[in-house]
């Protein structure tokens, strides 16, 4: 049905049109006669057929479909009617005004599906209008029409009745107009048919007023108008909109909407001023006029009012976390520096939840603010009177008070006392630690602090705190200033590295335990700085992730791994690969997948000669993307590796269902083992369940003989480590295809080598 409308509607225009055209010449009485019913059964079809075609509300169309059939009707009968006398003058009113009554059902019935139909400032402005035109058309029509000397007065009330109607219709029409939000064409059609019908209507109620029941032929083609107009509106798309209005705070008075609330106002006043005597209609007149004012006064308080309770509403927001309706940045730093301003000394804490992240990885972004309101009610519960709790983003909160002698460790403490039971959520019961950093504007020897200072301070505070562990607290001192400037600068640096070549790769060779064949290489990034030199991985690759750097230097490791290996295996290393690692935040772009191809394309490498590895926490996320990302790479041929198993937060039966083929033992198991049976029989424990999944289990950290050959013992596959080598420039090795048996003047007599630290 919806692809037949402009068949539908070109029907309508030729038949319609048609109809209305042929009423318009005037042939004959029988022509017009059946060339107004075919017109209104016409139209009485689109009304049916519109609204189902674009899915507007039928009912009320329908009711309006029913109101054509009978003014068709009443119009046919009205040229017999009017050859005769007595009470068959009156036949087409039967069928007319019945009309009239279902029109203002169906209209009715679209106001009542508007939302705006129920606004006080509409209907207020609509009931004023009506009060203008009710007095204009009654001392100007119905007396008149209701007066006529010479004729029944049953058939003077009949001609007094439609001036009345016209302005109810009026009426309705107005709060159609002050309840939409915006101009459609259906709404417009709709207007003009019904001005059409007011127009004729008037033209009637003004012949009435001297006994002329008949108007001349071209009034009655505004009735025709009318119809043909009304059609199209049912028929046009917009029809779907005339039921749905739209509420404001307060309805705008625009320019157009203040004449015509101007001009209903004055018509009481000038009329009273037109009938100096009058008795009942003068009284009528100033009554209407009264009741004008009182209702502009009450449009004018009620708006007034609600544009202050707008006023209101938008201050709170403006100053309060929608989410959990604490306090925001905004209020919060105002708050601090009319107290700062006043010279009180302030404690501030700064609060940022542990582990939110995979909170919401796991669980989804609904769970996390049903997480964030959770807390926020019980920070709520425990924060001190006469302090100010706000959330600043996130899940950063912070508490801000005027210093007293307790020991800020310990309000901190306290404070994190009301998050250490289970919050019981809708997905799951969750447990979370927070982090809180402490500063404090009274300390000796610095100057006033603003705001800022305290919120920053306090905040570089909590990053020390995160740093000493889950649950902790610290407070802020001078020399973090330094640390922060420093990481600052580190950042900047390490943007520009890039770009001035500091970076580069080096290669750790993993190799089978029985045979020590090399069978690949890790490509592990470093980075050389000219003045600050060897800046450790350790330093910068967190830094990288927080940024989301790591995302273009990950990228740059991947692109300069596979151009040396595609040099190392033209040299004659065939069968070599290599293993680079990839952060959480390449997984999440959807484009990751697409440039490891273009990588190996470009380097003419097979997609084996490639393995991605991937810490737990990062492959655990919960992200469509990231499982898309994993899926579609290992699809494609790339061979993916869980990288520091065991240290994350998964168990062995998530590798069941994980793209992997192979599994890293962190270097944290293999460093204790010789001397801890517990981390043996972890290793024993994974290595059989890798095995039983038909995955290969690489050991990382090998330092001595010992721990290769428990290794070996163990059932790991491949191992890699300072034993081996350490990362080195690619160009560094004599050969790519196997090591020799590591130098025995290297190792101390305990079989351990001298030095310690990381692949």
């Amino acid at each position: 049905m919806p692809g037949r409308g402009p068949l539908v509607r070109r029907t309508f225009a030729v038949v319609g049109g048609g109809a209305a055209g042929l009423y318009a010449l005037g042939v004959s009485p029988g022509v017009d006669t059946m060339a107004f019913i075919v017109l209104g059964l016409a139209t009485a079809a689109a009304l049916a057929l519109g609204p189902v075609m674009n899915g507007a509300p039928r009912r009320p169309w329908f009711i309006i479909s029913a109101v054509c059939v009978l003014f068709a009707v009443g119009a046919g009968v009205r040229p017999a009617a009017l050859a005769v006398t007595g009470w068959q003058v009156a036949l087409p009113d039967l069928f007319v005004l019945p009309g009239y009554a279902l029109l203002f059902l169906g209209l009715g019935m679209l106001l009542h599906r508007r939302e705006g139909v129920r606004d006080l400032h509409a209907t207020v402005d609509t009931l004023i209008v009506l009060l203008g035109v009710a007095s204009l058309s009654v001392t100007l029509l119905a007396l008149p029409a209701s007066e006529v000397v010479g004729r029944p007065l049953w058939l003077s009330l009949a001609s007094a009745v439609y001036p009345v109607l016209d302005v109810l219709l009026l009426c309705v029409l107005v709060q159609l107009w002050f309840t939409s939000t915006q101009f459609t064409w259906s709404l417009a059609a709709l207007s003009a048919a019904s001005t059409a019908l007011l127009a004729a209507d008037f033209v009637y109620a003004l012949l009435g007023t001297r006994g002329i029941l008949q108007a001349p032929h071209a009034v009655d083609v505004v009735f025709a108008v009318s119809f043909l107009l009304l059609g199209f509106s049912a028929l046009h798309p917009s029809v779907r909109l005339l039921g749905v209005g739209g509420r404001r705070q307060v309805q705008a008075w625009t320019p157009l909407r203040m004449l015509v609330i101007a001009l209903a106002l004055s018509v009481p006043v000038v009329l009273l001023a037109m009938h100096p005597s009058g008795g009942a209609l003068r009284l009528g007149l100033a009554a209407a006029a009264v009741l004008g004012i009182g209702l502009l006064l009450l449009r004018a308080t009620a708006a007034v009012r609600a544009l202050g309770r707008a006023q209101r509403v938008t201050e709170h927001e403006a100053a309060h976390d929608a989410l959990t309706g604490l306090p925001n940045r905004g209020y919060v730093d105002a708050w601090l520096q009319r107290r700062l301003g006043r010279g009180r000394a302030l404690t501030l804490l700064f609060l940022d939840l542990d582990g939110f992240k995979l909170v919401n990885d796991s669980y989804g972004h609904a769970t996390g603010d049903e997480l964030l309101r959770a807390v926020a009610g019980r920070l709520r519960a425990v924060a001190p009177q006469r302090s100010v709790l706000g959330r600043l983003g996130g899940d950063e909160f912070v508490l801000a008070l005027e210093q007293n002698d307790r020991d800020p460790r310990e309000l901190a403490t306290d404070f994190l006392s009301g998050i250490d039971a289970a919050f019981a959520l809708t997905e799951a019961d969750v447990t979370v630690t927070a982090s809180v950093g402490i500063a404090c504007s009274a300390r000796p020897g610095r100057p006033a602090p603003t705001g800022q200072d305290l919120i920053r301070e306090a905040d570089t505070a909590m990053y020390r705190a995160k740093a000493l562990g889950r649950g902790s607290v610290a407070v802020f001192d001078d020399s973090m200033r330094s640390s922060v400037r420093e990481r600052l600068d580190l950042e900047q640096a390490l943007r520009q590295a890039l770009a001035l070549d500091e970076l580069s790769v080096h290669f750790q060779p993993v190799v089978a335990l029985t045979s020590g064949e090399v069978v690949s290489h890790e490509a592990l990034v470093r980075w050389t700085h000219p003045v600050r030199g060897n800046v450790p991985p350790d330093s910068f690759i967190g830094l990288a992730e927080e940024t989301g750097l790591i995302v273009e230097i990950g990228d740059w490791v991947l692109d300069r791994s596979l151009e040396v290996l595609a040099a190392r295996r033209a040299a004659g290393a065939g069968s070599l690969t290599v293993a680079v690692n990839v952060a959480g935040r390449q997984l999440v772009d959807p484009l990751f997948g697409g440039r490891v191809c273009a990588a190996l394309h470009r380097h003419g490498l097979p997609p084996s000669a490639l393995k991605l590895e991937i810490t737990e926490s990062a492959m655990l996320q919960e992200d469509v993307t990231v499982t898309h990302t994993m899926d579609w790479l290992v699809g494609a041929g790339v061979a993916l590796s869980m990288d520091d198993f065991g240290t994350g937060f998964s168990s062995l039966s998530y590798l069941r269902r994980l793209p992997v083929a192979e599994v890293k033992i962190d270097r944290s198991f293999v460093a204790g083992m010789v001397d801890s049976a517990a981390d043996e029989e972890i290793i024993r424990a994974a290595t059989a369940m890798a095995h039983a999944l038909r995955l290969s289990v690489v050991a990382e950290g090998i330092e001595t003989l010992a721990q290769r050959d428990l290794l070996a013992a163990l059932g790991v596959d491949r191992g890699q480590g300072w034993l081996y080598g350490r990362p080195v420039a690619f160009d560094a090795y004599a050969e790519a295809g196997s090591v020799t048996e590591p130098s025995l003047s290297s190792m101390t007599a305990s079989g351990r080598t001298v030095g310690t630290g990381s692949s």
